[in-house]
């Protein structure tokens, strides 16, 4: 049993990603992400947990940019140019949706080079080709955060939304919200470093024609729904069940 288990996880991820998964949530949270994992390989699964922040407790050592590194705000034509680089991986699709509704992609740079990038927004935005998340606009939404593979285990991505939160606080906004898959640890570790806090899980599960969205009973200040788009709505349903 030991050997098959082993066997089917190898089929997603590397050995060594393994390794590092078990020693930060033990068997048991590898069987959640196997079970993730398979019952994606018939329908559409996901468990998310939503996150805000208003006041970050990152530590003092840890807000401080590399002084090689900078930050900024990217232009169209700068995101168009790192568009056509394989190493940042920032998809074609992502890039059209977030200039389309005018957001925010903050980069972090290493003499010019893009090592990390995250997108912001304060519209509804895409959770796949079905499902969009709305939120409270009084927040902005953190999306597609990504580190090129040399920078990792910097803490970038907490980082990035660090400096973005300073940012929209000036400009009037409450906080950051964003979501994470339950099974991406690796994120979950960066943003509860940060300081962000669960306000709440949600569990979406396509069966036939139908999404089943639970969530739990009553509402937030965050006002995070799952809604589809207005394409998917003429032909598929979305049932939002409280638990």
């Amino acid at each position: 049993m030991y050997y098959l288990f082993i066997f089917l996880y190898l089929d997603f991820m590397s050995w060594e990603q393994l390794k590092r998964d078990f020693y930060s949530v033990g068997t048991t949270g590898l069987l959640k992400d196997l079970f993730i994992r398979i019952v994606n390989l018939f329908t559409f699964f996901k468990v998310l947990h939503c996150l805000a922040i208003e006041e970050t407790a990152l530590h003092h050592e840890i807000k401080e940019l590399h002084p090689a590194y900078t930050d900024r705000f990217l232009t169209q034509e700068e995101v168009e140019t790192f568009l056509q680089d394989e190493v940042t991986r920032m998809p074609e699709y992502v890039v059209e949706l977030g200039m389309n509704k005018l957001d925010d992609c903050l980069g972090l740079l290493d003499n010019g080079r893009l090592i990390n990038y995250c997108w912001y927004s304060d519209l509804p935005t895409r959770l796949n080709r079905n499902l969009e998340v709305h939120f409270n606009p009084e927040y902005k939404y953190a999306y597609r955060s990504y580190t090129i593979i040399p920078f990792r285990g910097q803490r970038l991505q907490g980082l990035n939304l660090y400096h973005a939160l300073k940012n929209y606080q000036l400009k009037g906004y409450k906080g950051i919200v964003a979501y994470v898959d339950s099974n991406n640890f690796n994120s979950l570790r960066s943003l509860d470093h940060l300081g962000f806090d669960l306000f709440e899980r949600i569990i979406i599960i396509k069966f036939l024609n139908t999404y089943y969205v639970f969530k739990p009973f009553g509402d937030t200040p965050y006002q995070f729904k799952i809604q589809l788009t207005d394409d998917a709505s003429k032909k598929y349903k979305l049932k939002t069940i409280t638990i």
